[in-house]
């Protein structure tokens, strides 16, 4: 076997299919059941599954629901959030609220911007992955 077709074999590994790239199906998977959204308000309405998880994977679902928000087209930006308006969505203590997004930012799961909290487009994956992980 030649080296050329050697690495072409290897890095077939990479290769995904559409649906296993898919963000959509992705955010669908992470939110169903935890949150619904509003259309014509774009609201974020929290569903009994949202109180299941800890307190840290409450404000990512929060978060990650903005971005279906922007996706579905309910919205035409990203919301920026504030600690208190994720704290009263999340049902959490908003002194809680803020060290878990201080950790967040830490580890580069979220940024601050405009005031308030977001989960960067490029890192929307990778918050659906830390779901669940303490």
């Amino acid at each position: 076997m030649t080296d050329d077709v050697k690495q072409k074999s290897e890095l077939e590994a990479l290769l995904v299919d559409e649906q296993e790239g898919d963000i959509d199906k992705a955010l669908r998977h992470a939110l169903e059941g935890r949150v619904a959204l509003q259309r014509g308000q774009a609201r974020v309405l929290s569903r009994p599954g949202l109180f299941e998880l800890q307190l840290r994977d409450r404000l990512m679902v929060l978060l990650l629901a903005r971005h279906a928000m922007k996706r579905l087209g309910l919205t035409e930006d990203l919301h920026i959030s504030t600690a208190e308006m994720l704290a009263g969505e999340g049902q959490i203590p908003i002194q809680r609220t803020r060290e878990y997004l201080s950790r967040l930012k830490s580890r580069g799961v979220v940024e601050k911007a405009d005031g308030g909290y977001v989960i960067p487009s490029w890192n929307i994956i990778r918050a659906i992955d830390e779901l669940g992980r303490a």
